[in-house]
């Protein structure tokens, strides 16, 4: 049986937060990406997790083609639109893949296609750009996909930053795939999340740290940096500092500044801001 390897595809995109409210500053950090990671063998791969726009996604589909690998499933890890949206055009290229998901991953995504929010929200911010077909995954029952006899094991955690996130690891890799469960380099998505289930997020970190990986993809990180296992406290200790400075301030702006404070270099601090506005009731 053949070693695996893996490989991690990182695209740039405008932040989602565009509030004429949010406070001026930083317009160089005013961006995000997102991560795909590709786990393969001597002749399969599988993928984990796709784009949100168009563009995005076929940029994915040319990298894959480079690597001259059987694609043979594609996993979503949660019910985010910047992870599941352009699974149809992975299907569409790749016709022998599967999209696979959990069913209570699976359960969450509907509301994620309903077109009035599309519209909404995704098309006034990213016009034009947003796939116009969207594919359901099947359902894993089981919790295992294989790969030229590796097993992946996929890893349901309940809450962290929506509901029903999953990570994928890979025993023989010492290798975490975290969805949005580790964050690198960027400012945490905290407008879903309330005290309560910013704790139940740290225990899935804690999940994840207790497998001792060597290596964690984050759904989201900064293209250059690396894939150490030392985001996972990094971003255990992002959600104490916002916990304990949220009991700290009274207004969004308070919270959102004492956080820059502490975290000046991490990109996207619109989600910071829509975070403050979502914990203190704005």
């Amino acid at each position: 049986m053949k070693n695996l390897n893996w490989k991690v595809f990182t695209v740039k995109r405008d932040s989602a937060t565009q509030d004429s409210n949010m406070p001026v500053g930083n317009e160089h950090l005013r961006w995000v990406a997102n991560t795909a990671t590709l786990i393969y063998g001597q002749t399969d791969a599988i993928l984990i997790d796709v784009y949100l726009t168009t563009d995005q996604t076929n940029q994915l589909v040319s990298w894959i083609r480079e690597t001259g690998k059987n694609l043979k499933a594609v996993y979503l890890t949660h019910a985010h639109a910047d992870h599941i949206y352009g699974a149809k055009i992975l299907a569409d290229n790749f016709p022998q893949a599967k999209i696979v998901s959990l069913p209570e991953v699976i359960k969450h995504i509907p509301a994620q296609f309903d077109q009035d929010y599309i519209n909404r929200f995704w098309e006034t911010k990213f016009p034009q750009k947003i796939p116009k077909e969207f594919i359901m995954p099947e359902a894993i029952l089981n919790n295992e996909l294989d790969i030229e006899g590796h097993k992946i094991v996929i890893e349901i955690v309940g809450f962290s930053d929506t509901e029903s996130t999953t990570f994928v690891y890979v025993p023989s890799l010492a290798l975490v795939v975290s969805g949005d469960i580790v964050y690198n380099g960027i400012h945490l998505y905290l407008a879903e999340t309330t005290s309560e289930t910013r704790q139940e997020w740290i225990a899935a970190l804690h999940k994840i740290a207790a497998l001792n990986p060597k290596f964690v993809v984050a759904g989201h990180k900064i293209p250059q940096n690396d894939n150490s296992p030392s985001n996972i406290q990094a971003t255990i200790d992002y959600l104490i500092s916002f916990e304990r400075l949220n009991q700290e301030t009274t207004t969004t702006l308070d919270l959102y500044q004492k956080m820059l404070t502490l975290y000046p270099d991490r990109v996207n601090p619109g989600s910071l801001w829509g975070g403050a506005k979502a914990a203190k009731g704005k």
